[in-house]
């Protein structure tokens, strides 16, 4: 009995060792036994395998669990395979990112939401590319904050800094500044049609127009356009319609009032705000870019007059904007305020006067702020040469005023005091930088001779 068992035993261990032996394993097998029960070594497939390995566990090694496939699921600490639970993060605590919906112009925002900017789309700054007149804060050609220019009917004339108006047939009006009407706001302009004007049919054009290298900033962009507004208890054009336009063109830069060559209007927009309406704000965005070869540009309010007019048929317009905006469908920016002296130096470059800032340039308006200069032989000429305060656009045209008479002369002060002869530009030297005044004097040396001016350059 015990011959019949070891060669039993030899046989078994002996046909093992020469299955080792013989190196005849099928490719990519190994040997073992998963029979489940004992039993001689053979070769066993890699799938064979992974039934030998235990899935890891959080404290022990091992293989990795199937994970049914997909793109959502994750390998877990615990071995699981599960989709990860992430909050869509907020301003205060940290997370996901939530679906953006595609597209090209919406921007997400530091409250989660996928959106399009307001203003220029890309997270900077907003620049107002109307800032050298949309404050309505600089009259110069008026007395300052006490400004009231008078258009007469059929006429057209510059009022506060930048901007015009344009009138027809018994349409005699005045421009005023006034206090702002828009939070935060310095001055405004108020455009009233003087009482009892029957101008019915006639259109009036309050016009700010744009010069090159303000145009140059916003070609070949979308623009939004945006104002504050408020009428008085008189307010009676058609319909309370009022049309807000910005004008573009090619050419060198003149006001609309005679139309732009080759016009065309990005922004042009109807609104129909009733009488005594509190201010409130208003804004448009350009459907398509701005055309790139825009050379002449204006934004202009429009309104066509109903009848005879009241008390106080007025519109106050305030801070004026144009802005680049990402798209036409981006809104305006909240406005940008201007200091008033950066507003005073950019408006220097259309219009400057010698004349204290509070004072409308006038004839016998006194000799504060006027050139002066002392006859240095009897009967010599006294010249004064005027460095404008900055370059102008352009060489101006240059108006003077006697500080005390109602004449353009120059005015002698002292034994010989009386008007003197002015002389502009003797020269034709004339620039955008400087310009001679001349003042012939009379009899006695050492008199004073005083002129006022203002040099207007434009648009």
């Amino acid at each position: 009995m015990k011959r019949i068992l070891l060669a039993a035993w030899l046989a078994i261990a002996l046909g093992g060792v020469a299955v080792a032996q013989s190196g005849q394993y099928p490719n990519n097998t190994v040997a073992g036994n998963v029979s489940g029960s004992p039993a001689p070594a053979t070769p066993i497939t890699a799938a064979q395998l992974t039934t030998l390995c235990n899935v890891f566990t959080s404290s022990l090694p091992g293989c990795v669990s199937a994970s049914g496939g997909g793109t959502t699921n994750f390998l877990r600490a615990d071995g699981t395979w599960t989709a990860p639970l992430c909050n869509v993060f907020t301003s205060s605590l940290p997370g996901c990112v939530s679906a953006s919906g595609g597209g090209t112009t919406n921007f997400l925002r530091a409250d989660g939401t996928w959106t399009a900017p307001a203003g220029g789309g890309g997270g900077g700054s907003t620049v107002n590319l109307a800032a050298r007149f949309g404050s309505m804060d600089v009259w110069q050609r008026g007395a300052g904050t006490a400004a009231s220019i008078a258009i007469p009917a059929s006429s057209i004339g510059y009022t506060v800094d930048g901007c015009y108006l344009n009138v027809g047939n018994n349409t005699a009006s005045t421009v005023a500044s006034t206090a702002g009407i828009a939070t935060g706001s310095f001055r405004a302009a108020a455009i009233t049609k003087n009482s009892g004007q029957a101008a019915s049919g006639s259109n009036t054009q309050f016009g700010c127009p744009l010069d090159t290298d303000e145009i140059a900033l916003f070609r070949g962009q979308f623009v939004a356009l945006s104002f504050t507004a408020s009428t008085g208890a008189g307010w009676d054009p058609v319909s309370g319609n009022i049309v807000y336009t910005l004008y573009c063109g090619l050419g060198t830069p003149i006001k609309q009032v005679i139309g732009f060559s080759a016009q065309t209007t990005p922004v042009n927009t109807s609104v129909s705000i009733a009488a005594g309406a509190a201010a409130a704000r208003y804004q448009t965005t350009s459907a398509a870019i701005v055309p790139s070869n825009c050379t002449q540009a204006e934004i202009q309010w429009t309104w066509l007059h109903a009848g005879t007019s009241g008390a106080n048929d007025s519109i106050t317009i305030d801070d004026v904007q144009l802005e680049i905006v990402a798209s036409s469908g981006s809104t305006a920016s909240a406005f940008v305020p201007a200091d008033f002296n950066i507003q005073l130096v950019r408006a220097q470059r259309h219009y400057v006067k010698t004349f204290p800032y509070g004072t409308a340039p006038a004839q016998n308006a006194g000799v504060a702020g006027a050139f002066g200069g002392v006859a240095q032989t009897a009967g010599g000429t006294v010249g004064i040469k005027w460095m404008f305060q900055r370059q102008m656009r352009v060489s101006p045209t240059i108006t003077t005023f006697d500080p005390s008479a109602a004449a353009a002369t120059c005015r002698q002060f002292g034994t010989s005091a009386g008007a003197r002869t002015v002389s502009v530009d003797p020269d034709t030297a004339k620039s955008a930088d400087d310009v001679l005044i001349t003042c012939a004097t009379s009899a006695t040396a050492g008199d004073r001779v005083y002129v006022h001016a203002v040099a207007d350059a434009g648009i």
